[in-house]
């Protein structure tokens, strides 16, 4: 399919044009006629997110993820495009979900410079509630093809440029997973600047889709092969796929199956590898054998088998002090339920503009996996690589914050004040086993009355422990 190109606004380089973001600015009318809908609708974005319009000035990260799917799929694309475009004022960009650059090829000297000053490099988030209206924010939050034309953007210090964003998105999950965008001088504009930003995605998104082909096929190989050499429970798994052999949903309840399922998951979030070795513990606990199943646990995150103990819910806790991993992930659907029934107990209105925010990454993946289909949003988290994902809706005003016990997270409801103008308490988290892990003790609290925009508030969320 030839993509189609978008007519260059007749105004864009235009005094009137000029005119009508300032009238605008200052609060004056402005008539829909003016200014193209998607333009005028970001402004309004703009405007509510109380960006600057007489300056940029962005959150920096400083050592951005370039080993993901997404980067290692583009960029031969990316390459391959600059090699088409050299010596052309073109900037090819790269960037995350929360419009964060990951990277900048271009050719042109004196727009490199420019764009260096404008803070369009590699660290920086051109997320619109940052920016204002530019091709990269606007094509992130309205979920499509965005083209933005010198004085169309928000800040003035764009208005020299001219911008086509495209968001990419998982070809399996579909969600959003970043953006190509191509940048050059206003002057230079040409109509057919998206319909090569749509080409250039539509390339990525089928590198991504031929790799996770690829990886889901080693994945089902890798199955198939355990379930020949073992009579045992296998389990495999990727970000987007599941399997359970036979004799695992005939020995596993669906506690046990939680248990193994949220040990692979965490392994597989973190990216690591390796095998619990648990024979010699066995052997010094022959009255535990009896409840102990030994799991072959498959995850092409490292293509490797790694080897789990699982032991039924209610024979974990005289493990714990010793081994926490086994008890980490009891009570996560006794978890998921309390969450389900502070937010069902929240009005529909308020609910609409709320997010689920939670202080463990783990806690987030237990919502996400186990809370699937039952009308909980997706939970977002601050915790480690799990910041990457975002903060969900960037226009929450009221947040159902999910924090471990006191023994874990300290006193979290004065943490959460800082960012917060009320913050009380919903919820008591605890399980039915009384296996005293990191949630015991935990609370939900609800949130209200953000000190900032929850967009803004999400880079002071970052954590890592």
């Amino acid at each position: 399919m030839v993509p189609t190109a978008v007519h260059l606004p007749a105004l864009a380089d235009s005094k009137a044009l000029a005119d009508t973001r300032e009238r605008f600015l200052t609060a004056e009318s402005v008539r829909p006629n003016e200014v193209r809908e998607p333009i005028l609708a970001s402004w309004w974005r703009s405007r509510q997110w109380k960006v600057a319009a007489d300056r940029v000035a962005l959150p920096y990260v400083r050592d951005p993820d370039l080993d993901t799917p997404l980067t290692r799929n583009a960029m031969p694309v990316l390459r391959n495009l600059r090699e088409h475009l050299e010596g052309q004022p073109i900037s090819v960009i790269l960037t995350d979900a929360a419009g964060v650059v990951l990277t900048r090829m271009t050719a042109d000297h004196d727009l490199e410079r420019h764009l260096d000053a404008v803070q369009l490099a590699p660290g920086f988030s051109y997320a619109e509630e940052y920016v204002g209206t530019n091709g990269i924010g606007t094509a992130l939050e309205g979920g499509q093809p965005a083209a933005v034309f010198g004085h169309e953007h928000y800040a003035e210090d764009l208005e020299d440029l001219a911008c086509a964003g495209v968001p990419i998105h998982d070809p399996i999950s579909g969600k959003a997973v970043g953006a190509v965008d191509l940048t050059c001088w206003r002057r230079d504009a040409d109509p057919l600047l998206i319909a090569l930003a749509k080409t250039t995605a539509d390339q990525i998104t089928q590198a991504m889709l031929a790799d996770s082909s690829a990886r889901e096929l080693q994945l089902m190989q890798e199955y198939m092969r355990a379930c020949r050499r073992t009579s045992g429970i296998v389990l495999a798994l990727n970000n987007d796929v599941v399997m359970m052999n036979e004799y695992a949903r005939q020995v596993l309840d669906p506690g046990d199956q939680g248990v193994l399922l949220g040990q692979a998951a965490e392994m597989l979030a973190t990216q690591q590898a390796g095998a619990v070795s648990v024979d010699g513990w066995l052997h010094e606990r022959p009255a535990r054998r009896r409840g102990l199943a030994v799991a072959t646990v498959i995850t092409t995150a490292a293509s490797a088998l790694v080897v789990l103990p699982v032991l039924p819910p209610a024979n974990v806790g005289w493990t714990y002090k010793t081994s926490a991993v086994s008890g980490e992930s009891i009570g996560w659907p006794q978890l998921v339920g309390t969450v389900r029934a502070a937010w069902l107990s929240r009005p529909a209105r308020q609910r609409a503009s709320a997010v689920i925010f939670t202080a463990d990454y783990s806690e987030a993946a237990a919502i996400n996996e186990l809370g699937r289909g039952t009308g909980l949003p997706e939970a977002v988290s601050g915790h480690n690589a799990y910041w990457w994902w975002g903060p969900g809706n960037p226009r929450a005003t009221t947040v159902l914050a999910v924090a471990p016990g006191p023994d874990d997270a300290g006193d979290y409801a004065a943490y959460l004040r800082q960012f917060f103008a009320s913050v009380r308490v919903v919820a008591t988290l605890s399980n039915p086993y009384g296996v005293r892990n990191i949630e015991w003790g935990g609370h939900v609290y609800l949130c209200t009355g953000p000190r900032q925009p929850w967009g803004q508030l999400w880079p002071r969320l970052r954590h890592y422990d």
